[in-house]
């Protein structure tokens, strides 16, 4: 399909009047994955349907958006069959819990893919308590320690921007060396490099610090719903002790993002390692993401549930 464009955001925000709190159900989050899939919408059943495609096939990106959602799946998976063959590709990702009813458990079987956290803005902003004695106490290590600057990202920053992304998972792969995760690596590097690339047309709100001039933290994100605020991209400088505080903490005060209640800090790709940093800023909030398939059908090998 043509680059995502105005027209596409529009088609989006008239069908996507309910959406849930998870990451993908923004247009902002498909533009930053455009280079990562082929995305095409499509009106089945008066409901829109988001198809992303790869070199492996065809599937949902979302549960169809729209009244009569169960009305478009019959024929999103008759067309993934065609498409696809019988196999795992034939699937709807990025399903809340909220919307499993929509598949018969006779027909459907869903699986975990992760889990999405959430962090009131608030506490965040103020650290107080026991709970983040030592997110308080990394935070005023950094402010202590460092002459920096927090302010908004500008286009001319981008270089630079993607330049502390490479030092970052550059040692990110030297500790952690599961499949899973460098892929992940490679996958964000490609969206990072979308965002900041036409920062404007992916409707972001960013922000970075400077310590001695030089960008060692940023984060980027977009509203989800009026209420909720996704942080799409947070890295900074390891070697800094307390940035990672700094950043979370400057940018849940920052006025951009007041009118919202809560930070969706996106998933953690079901490895233990990230689990442990997202639980440690007490999230008050989790989100399970799933994916649905179809339950194999007679005189069909059982593939549905491997490959992914």
């Amino acid at each position: 399909m043509p680059s995502l464009s105005h027209k596409h955001k529009a088609l989006f925000e008239r069908y996507a009047f309910h959406r849930p709190s998870l990451s993908a159900y923004s247009f902002s989050h498909i533009f930053l994955w455009s280079d990562c899939f082929e995305f095409d919408f499509q009106v089945i059943a008066q409901c829109l349907c988001v198809w992303a495609k790869n070199s492996l096939g065809i599937f949902l990106y979302l549960p169809p958006l729209g009244q009569n959602p169960q009305a478009a799946l019959e024929e999103c998976f008759r067309f993934m069959e065609r498409e696809n063959g019988v196999g795992a590709m034939c699937r709807v990702e990025h399903v809340a819990c909220d919307d499993l009813n929509l598949f018969s458990p006779e027909e459907f079987v869903y699986y975990e893919k992760g889990m999405e956290y959430g962090y009131r803005r608030t506490a965040i902003g103020a650290l107080l308590g026991n709970a983040y004695k030592s997110k308080r106490w990394a935070y005023n290590h950094f402010v202590k320690h460092n002459d920096y600057e927090y302010r908004p990202f500008d286009p001319a920053m981008r270089e630079e921007c993607l330049l502390l992304y490479d030092d970052w998972a550059k040692n990110r792969r030297r500790v952690y060396r599961e499949e899973v995760y460098n892929q992940m690596l490679d996958d964000s590097r490609m969206a990072l490099s979308r965002a900041l690339g036409d920062f404007d047309h992916g409707g972001l709100i960013g922000r970075v610090i400077r310590v001695d001039g030089k960008i060692k933290a940023m984060t980027f994100g977009y509203p989800l719903t009026p209420e909720v605020f996704c942080v799409a991209f947070e890295i900074a400088d390891l070697n800094r002790k307390g940035i990672t505080s700094a950043i979370f903490r400057k940018f849940c005060q920052d006025p951009a993002i007041h009118s919202y209640e809560l930070i969706n800090a996106m998933d953690d790709f079901g490895l233990e390692n990230m689990t442990v940093v997202k639980e440690s800023f007490r999230p008050a909030v989790r989100w399970p993401v799933y994916g649905v398939k179809r339950k194999p059908v007679s005189g069909y090998p059982d593939t549905r549930l491997s490959g992914i």
